[in-house]
């Protein structure tokens, strides 16, 4: 008997080759090498792949940090079960330093006032509090100026209950083909580094490479990398280097539901905006704006239909997009239309993300709540996840998402 097709009643899905994940897990764990440990990014929801869900899986694949943006990804994670060290790389508030501490999350510490709180609350759980230090050189945004950092590190280390854990930094355009700025900022990251252990600050662990530098930059891979698009195969400058492979791990799919034939000027979708040159056949499918199928790629982009790619036609709706499929035969109702992935050809998730001006990182993100999110082993379904929760596609049992 074969497998029941899970995706069968669904509009349209993410979908996630775990057994892709883990492979590109190892192969950048070889890429970077022993000495050097692997911080996997499942901040926003691991790039709306599911963070609990991809936590689990690098963490068997070897991956030994997890990295998050905020506390609260941290705490949902401790409750999924995630038992690695998690690292949150944003400003917390002080505040929130005894939910952090109960939680066992290491905070990147940019003030005094965040460094005593932590101290505190450790004290009254009887712990320590990782902590670790961020310098900015060059990115302005998050993390301390390296004229600041000496004073900051002494400040820590004249806390109890702090485990110093870092010293790390963030690139600015490692993904850019210039590398003079990026060689400036590891420049700078040495400096500070140098003048804090002069003055007898040594830490056990430094980083400061992005999936862009970890491919790109290994003069700069020191004791740690955090990556976060490369875990899905996808390279943030667009290429891999020799020796490196990764594989696609990411596709976005949806259903036909309908298939009309339009004559020579007659429009379709709001607005009107496309007319038929001739007499077309045009296919909805069931994805739009609200499922990441953005409104740039309104008449300008494309979908894989058998394998072919078939226009965007007319403005995307909020929850249909419409197709030209006049070129591709034997089209029917039900069939798979795909946005980015394979499908007997592929549209990598860099070539849906320009045909709207963006980034893959924020199409990747954009994909909606309500998409069910489908992840593979062996290629085939085995869990169906949205935001209420999850359905294990094997039993239909109903698992709550915590």
């Amino acid at each position: 008997m074969g497998h029941r097709d899970e995706t069968a009643t669904l509009p349209c899905w993410l979908e996630v080759d775990l057994d892709r994940v883990t492979a590109n897990v190892r192969a950048l764990q070889q890429w970077v090498g022993p000495r050097t440990q692997l911080a996997a990014v499942v901040k926003a929801e691991a790039y709306g792949t599911g963070a609990a869900e991809l936590a689990q899986v690098v963490a068997s694949a070897g991956a030994q940090w997890i990295a998050v943006a905020r506390v609260h990804e941290g705490v949902q994670l401790r409750g999924a079960g995630v038992t690695l060290p998690i690292l949150v790389m944003n400003r917390t508030d002080p505040e929130e330093a005894d939910l952090a501490v109960r939680h066992d999350l290491a905070l990147t510490v940019d003030s005094v006032d965040l460094a005593r709180a932590l101290s505190a609350a450790a004290a009254r759980y009887g712990t320590q509090a990782g902590v670790q230090l961020k310098v900015d050189t060059g990115l302005h945004r998050f993390g301390v100026e390296p004229e600041a950092a000496l004073v900051l590190a002494r400040a820590l280390a004249n806390l109890d209950n702090l485990d110093l854990q870092a010293l790390w930094t963030h690139f600015a355009s490692a993904d850019e083909a210039d590398p003079r700025f990026t060689l400036e900022q590891i420049a700078r990251f040495e400096r500070v580094t140098d003048e804090l252990a002069a003055a007898g600050y040594r830490f056990p662990m430094r980083h400061a490479c992005n999936s862009a530098a970890t491919l790109a930059f290994p003069q700069a891979h020191y004791d740690m990398v955090r990556v976060g698009l490369t875990l899905y195969g996808v390279s943030p400058s667009g290429s891999m280097p020799d020796g490196l492979e990764l594989q696609p791990a990411v596709s976005f799919k949806a259903r036909i539901a309908r298939i009309v034939e339009l004559q020579p000027g007659e429009g379709v979708g709001y607005g009107q905006i496309w007319h038929a040159a001739r007499p077309t056949r045009v296919a909805l499918v069931t994805a739009g704006y609200a499922d990441g199928v953005r409104r740039g790629v309104s008449n300008r982009g494309f979908a894989l239909v058998h394998g072919a790619r078939a226009p965007i036609i007319g403005r995307v709706s909020m929850d249909q997009t419409t197709l030209d499929i006049t070129a591709i035969p034997a089209v029917q109702v039900g069939d798979l239309a795909t946005f980015f992935g394979d499908d007997g050809a592929e549209i990598d998730l860099a070539t849906f993300a320009a045909a709207s001006d963006t980034i893959p990182h924020e199409a990747l993100t954009s994909i909606g709540g309500r998409v069910a999110r489908v992840y593979q082993r062996g290629g085939r379904p085995t869990r169906v996840v949205r935001l209420a929760g999850a359905t294990d596609a094997a039993s239909e049992a109903p698992i709550a998402i915590r």
